[in-house]
């Protein structure tokens, strides 16, 4: 339909009309594949340069965020950092905080390419901090992803899971596929990480049941890593290296990388391990059978794989990794913001509550944390890593 209405105000001359469809259109990420890209960034092309002779400040800076992403997914790094500054110098002389946590945002995608860890959550937590404030849930939803990705690389589990479920479910509430989507798997990799195969397993059965990954071929190769590595964990070596090599061969495909640091260090160390578990020839074989696989045929395999692991793996195959505290996810929203300082009413008008029910969110979490004051409650948050 977007395409559709591109064509109606090309051919009305209604260029307001044209750069606001062109601007839907660069949303989020393309299905992955190369001329995928490339025609994305023609058309950002294109609506960048109407943005700048008709003037439509706000669309302009979300083009050039978005192009920024584009060529970093097609390996071109120098050219996004240059759209990225040129993103945040032109938010700042514009006095617009969106676009300044739109950069923030793109800075901490690139650091979790180089792997300066530090670097990468504070931006993101910067992001999270202005788009809260905006009162733009989906956009927060993508920063708190960002958040919970940099804890659990860093090891703290526990705050992963208090970043990466109210994402989930923000993402879900607002209808952002693809920060659904990646946070679903960044769950599973967090049950990985503490070895809970049933866990991970289940999280990866929602992502092949309820999307629509054959037709987003770089998102699959990413989440068929992931699955390489519940396999591995669960002594199906064969079927893991399978997974590597299929993923393997989709990015080869795609003709781009792995871009986070994190992503490609679990590449090679799933690789290694594998490579001691099968044998260099074994391991070179079965790689070598899951490159042949189309994407669909991939996505059938992992999913009947993922049905069976989740059904069978020893340990819980529980839906949320444990938090490691008793609040629930929109608890963990409620204290977030008592955090940033808002009152009761500051909080309801954010999350779309009434007062009176964000009054007994606040008396629910005291009470679960056996505590008297919303100050011992922040406390409790920053100890725990929640904010």
């Amino acid at each position: 339909m977007i395409d559709e209405a591109v064509e109606i105000f090309r051919e009305l001359d209604d260029y307001l009309g044209l750069i606001l469809a062109m601007a839907n259109l660069s949303v989020g990420p393309p299905a992955g594949t190369r001329d995928a890209i490339d025609a994305s960034i023609d058309r950002l092309t294109e609506g960048i340069e109407l943005s700048r002779i008709h003037g439509s400040d706000r669309y302009l800076g979300l083009m050039l965020g978005n192009l920024s992403l584009l060529y970093e997914s097609r390996g071109d790094i120098e050219h996004a950092h240059r759209l990225i500054d040129e993103v945040e110098r032109f938010g700042r002389a514009a006095g617009d905080v969106w676009l300044i946590a739109n950069t923030c945002e793109g800075r901490s995608s690139d650091a979790l390419r180089t792997g300066d860890l530090e670097l990468a959550a504070r931006m993101a937590e910067e992001a999270l901090r202005i788009y809260r404030e905006l009162g733009d849930r989906r956009h927060a939803s993508q920063a708190q992803y960002f958040v919970g990705i940099c804890a659990r690389v860093t090891g703290d589990l526990a705050a992963a899971a208090a970043h990466l479920n109210p994402a989930l479910q923000t993402a879900r509430a607002t209808g952002d596929r693809q920060v659904e989507l990646r946070s679903l798997v960044e769950l599973a990799n967090l049950a990985v990480a503490g070895s809970d195969v049933g866990t991970a397993s289940a999280w990866m059965t929602q992502v092949f049941e309820d999307l629509r990954l054959s037709d987003s071929p770089g998102e699959a190769a990413l989440c068929l890593d992931v699955l390489a590595r519940i396999a591995l964990q669960s002594g199906q070596s064969g079927q893991a290296a399978r997974f590597l090599g299929a993923a393997d061969g989709i990015f080869d495909r795609l003709n781009t990388p792995r871009l986070w640091k994190h992503d490609v260090d679990a590449y090679r160390e799933t690789a290694a391990a594998l490579r001691g578990a099968l044998g260099i020839g074994e391991f070179e074989r079965l790689t070598g059978d899951g490159r042949a696989l189309t994407v669909d045929e991939a996505v059938a395999e992992a999913r009947a794989f993922v049905q069976v692991a989740a059904s069978t793996a020893p340990g819980p195959a529980s839906p949320e990794p444990p938090p490691g505290h008793p609040l629930s996810i929109r608890e963990v929203e409620v204290l977030t913001l008592m955090a940033d300082g808002l009152s009761n009413a500051e909080i309801a008008d954010r999350l779309f509550l009434s007062p009176r029910t964000v009054t007994s969110h606040v008396t629910s979490i005291l009470g679960k944390l056996d505590l008297t004051s919303r100050t011992a409650a922040v406390a409790f948050a920053i100890r725990q890593g929640i904010v």
